[in-house]
């Protein structure tokens, strides 16, 4: 009987970004090994997460948007002016890795600045960690006095203070840092984020179905309003809302879970 050498070209292509790519030469014989995915890595999805600059009007309100991905999934804070920005909700790093499989995940973290004045004018930067990697990114905040308005149907240049917007009452419920995106084998444990900052905020989970999910076999809920998915399974891909309210108002954010198929690839030998 003849032996066939052949080349397979195998790629993992997952929302975007290369899980993995390999290429395999001169397979003549039957081989076992388990799928290789990304591991030990962060980086930014977006060559730039910030703009080098943002300028905005003093009195008004702003947010800063910054996404990061990496194996195991990392967390994200800010700093302003090299000192941590403390939100409590934001301390816990993820802590569930029973399994020992972690894989590839998008984490989102929003900072909301609110009545700016020229003392928060400064760098601010967006960090991004795992247990072993880190890395950031900045923005510069420059504070005007200057802001546009309409007299009588022309666009005018005004230079005196705004009143700020802020609702006196309370802040709205708000979601921090939350994870955008997961992909994990099945039957591993993973940790989806939903850290939220206000106070008396009160957050719940909603599965695929748009049922409430409660502590069970099957689902954890931690103090800072992680969710645990304990197994996850062969379900393709669904999503988790994560709904965070108080009596000023609600957020809400969704998690995009893919549980990729244990399946058998060329041994690592055979990858060139």
């Amino acid at each position: 009987m003849e032996k066939y050498s052949i080349t397979i070209y195998v790629c993992f292509a997952v929302l975007g970004v290369f899980a993995d790519a390999m290429i395999v030469k001169n397979i003549d014989r039957p081989v076992r090994a388990t799928r290789n995915f990304v591991s030990n890595k962060l980086f930014f999805p977006k060559k730039n997460p910030l703009q080098p600059l943002t300028e905005v009007s003093e009195q008004s309100s702003t947010e800063m948007r910054c996404e990061a991905a990496g194996s195991p999934p990392p967390t994200i804070h800010w700093l302003f002016n090299g000192k941590r920005i403390d939100k409590e909700s934001q301390e816990d790093s993820s802590k569930i890795n029973v399994d020992g499989k972690q894989r590839l995940g998008w984490t989102v973290s929003k900072l909301f600045l609110d009545c700016i004045t020229e003392k928060m004018e400064g760098q601010y930067t967006c960090v991004a960690e795992t247990p072993t990697k880190r890395i950031s990114t900045y923005t510069d905040l420059y504070v005007s006095n200057d802001y546009m308005e309409f007299l009588e149907g022309n666009l005018v240049l005004k230079s005196s203070k705004r009143k700020c917007r802020k609702n006196r009452k309370g802040t709205p419920a708000r979601i921090v840092m939350w994870s955008h995106n997961r992909l994990d084998e099945e039957g591993t444990t993973i940790q989806i984020f939903c850290r939220t900052e206000g106070k008396g905020v009160t957050v719940a989970w909603l599965n695929p179905d748009g049922v409430l999910i409660e502590n069970s076999s099957k689902y954890q809920i931690l103090e800072n309003n992680d969710l645990v998915i304990k197994g996850i399974r062969n379900m393709g891909s669904r999503t988790f809302t994560c709904i965070a309210k108080n009596k000023y108002g609600k957020d809400t954010k969704s998690t995009f879970v893919y549980a990729v198929p244990r399946r058998s690839v060329p041994r690592r030998q055979d990858i060139q």
